[in-house]
């Protein structure tokens, strides 16, 4: 047993380290490398959550065809922040999202419930990583200090919240969803990230103090919800993982859930400030 823990940790641990190097790396590498990697990640949390609700991508239309509706819809986002094609072209996904819908009306148990979520899993996933590549493009270049902000917030407001949830964790904050969530641990997260941000400030970045600030705060708040929604979905079919595909760590959704809320929020953000 104690072996087994052991080995557990040591693939947790391994595999952590190769996908933050890889995340970082896309991110400073450039708009190009970011939007291949994200668009990568997309189409995989596609495929799992297609799994969880039922609807496969291996051995359904429906899966099929949400998998592509999301590769589709999350290329023309990228597209548009790279300045490849006008906002208008993004109507382009509207036929495609319409053969989603209508393959659900040739299954061999056609249900309204799995179709919309199988809709809103597209939506949610593609706008979501779509919106990173919007967010660096926010003041009209690529910068890739905004993306990086946000994964290390990200990171850090998780380490604050285990951290303090360790040790002084005693009030649930959402049992029914996530138990081992609390108050203290949230309020630890949320003050650790703060202070991040403050420090991230002080460098020669296009963002003010302002602005990091606020993307510690959304980062903060944002994450969890992903977190929990992700875990919602999970507890209502049963599903431990979302998938596989990281060693240790379970499936895309499982490592991407912090933005799948936060980002297009951070993204309302700016559109809202500049």
């Amino acid at each position: 047993m104690a072996r087994k823990t052991l080995n557990n940790f040591w693939q947790r641990a391994i595999t952590g380290v190769i996908f933050v190097v890889a995340l970082v790396l896309s991110i400073i590498s450039g708009e190009r490398s970011l939007a291949l990697v994200f668009g990568f990640a997309a189409i995989i949390g596609a495929s799992e959550f297609t799994r969880i609700i039922g609807r496969p991508a291996r051995n359904t239309f429906q899966g099929g065809f949400a998998m592509l509706s999301t590769a589709v819809l999350y290329s023309l986002i990228s597209a548009y922040a790279l300045d490849l094609i006008a906002l208008k072209y993004i109507a382009i996904w509207i036929p495609v999202v319409v053969l989603q819908i209508s393959s659900e009306l040739f299954s061999k148990k056609p249900a309204f419930i799995p179709l919309g979520l199988n809709v809103f899993g597209t939506v949610l996933i593609a706008s979501s990583f779509g919106s990173i590549q919007l967010v660096a493009h926010v003041f009209g270049f690529y910068d890739y200090t905004i993306p990086l902000g946000f994964f290390v917030f990200l990171w850090i407001n998780d380490t604050g919240a285990y951290l303090m949830g360790k040790w002084r964790g005693k009030t649930k904050l959402i049992p029914k969803i996530s138990p081992g969530k609390t108050v203290e641990g949230f309020v630890g997260g949320v003050g650790l990230t703060l202070s991040a941000a403050f420090i991230a400030s002080t460098f020669d970045t296009p963002l003010n103090r302002p602005d990091w600030m606020a993307m510690a705060i959304i980062v903060s708040i944002f994450s969890n919800f992903g977190d929990w929604t992700e875990s919602m979905l999970k507890r209502t079919y049963d599903v431990k993982d979302s998938g596989r595909v990281l060693p240790g760590h379970g499936g895309i959704l499982d490592r991407f859930d912090g933005v799948l809320l936060a980002m297009p929020m951070l993204l309302f953000y700016f559109l809202l400030r500049y």
